[in-house]
Parts: structure tokens; C-alpha cells; sequence
């Protein structure tokens, strides 16, 4: 009435009265599983009511989901009942330490955001990454892991194999050399 909202069921109508209708809509904001239900007006953005994002353990904010898990942009103007989903990606940082050096690349839901190392060490073979327990990872596991690792180089020493053979009978003999590079036991 005037500009000021008032609650028509418990108004007292002295005088000629003009109500112009106010529709509410209720938003749901479920965030980490845990709802947050308000009654917001019609035309309203959805970022105007947003509760605080506060991500989990390993976890960053993604986006706003529909119930169709659709992304939502915040500004859009409600006009019907509604329900968005805070979505995060699963984050860890994996140290990879070899060469006298360190390096973390996160890893984002299961897939490195740059290329994991391949360490080169003279007259050995890199055999994949060990971290703190002692536990050998191979490049295939890595993208499985579940917490923040740190991971060192693991090499072997390699040898040489040197074999020497004769090719033909005769005067049409032949002697040569092969030198086999091999990774060595650990």
C-alpha cells in the first residue's frame, strides 16, 4: 500500500485501497547437501539472496546447478519456484620432487591441470614415482589419487649388454658388436 509492503490477510482497510500484488517465489540453495530455503520476490536475481559459498576439504567452487544440472547464472531473474545445486571439483596438490627440484600441479577432478614430469637422470631408468611410504605409483595411478602426496623419482640403474656375433661362413665372415641398453633390478 503506497510503495510499503504490507501483509493483505491482516491489513485493515479504512479507505479506498489499491494492493498491487507482490508474488514470492521459494529458492532452494542446497550447498555440501545442506538446504537453505528463502521466499525471494519475483524479478529478483538469484545472486541477490545467495548464501555463502564455503567450499569442503579438496574442494573448490564450480558453478550453480538447475535441478537438470544445468549451469545457472546467479543474475538470472526468478520467476518460478527453484532449486540450485553449489557443484565443486575435487582438488589435490601432488608435489612431484626429482632433478633437485619440486613441483606442484593440481589435480582436478582426476585429470592433471598440466603435463606430470618425466624425469631423465644419466644411466638410470625412471621407473615411476614413490611417495612418502615408500609405495611405488605408477603414471597410470596417479590421476586415482585421493589426497595431497607428495611423490620423489624412482630410478634404476641401467647396463649395458654387449653381444658379439658372426655373420656368414668362409671368406664372407663378418664379426659385429651389439650394444643392449637395459633397465637393471632393483
Amino acid at each position: 500500500v503506497d510503495g510499503v509492503e504490507v501483509d493483505a490477510d491482516n491489513y485493515e482497510i479504512t479507505t479506498a485501497t489499491v494492493f498491487n500484488a507482490v508474488f514470492k517465489y521459494k529458492v532452494n540453495y542446497v550447498i555440501n547437501g545442506e538446504t537453505t530455503s528463502l521466499m525471494i520476490k519475483q524479478g529478483t536475481t538469484l545472486s541477490e539472496n545467495a548464501p555463502e559459498v564455503t567450499p569442503g576439504v579438496n574442494q573448490e567452487f564450480d558453478c550453480w546447478v538447475d535441478e537438470n544440472g544445468q549451469a545457472i547464472d546467479l543474475e538470472t531473474q526468478i520467476t518460478e519456484p527453484i532449486t540450485i545445486t553449489a557443484e565443486f571439483n575435487t582438488v589435490y596438490n601432488i608435489t612431484f620432487n626429482y632433478d633437485d627440484k619440486s613441483e606442484t600441479i593440481r589435480l582436478v577432478n582426476g585429470e592433471f591441470e598440466s603435463d606430470v614430469p618425466t624425469p631423465t637422470k644419466t644411466g638410470y631408468f625412471f621407473k615411476g614415482w614413490k611417495d612418502d611410504s615408500g609405495t611405488l605409483i605408477s603414471k597410470l595411478d596417479l590421476n586415482s589419487l585421493t589426497e595431497d602426496t607428495n611423490l620423489t623419482a624412482y630410478h634404476i640403474k641401467q647396463f649395458e649388454i654387449t653381444i658379439a656375433y658372426r655373420i656368414g661362413t668362409g671368406s664372407y665372415t663378418n664379426y659385429q658388436t651389439k650394444v643392449y641398453t637395459m633397465p637393471g633390478t632393483e
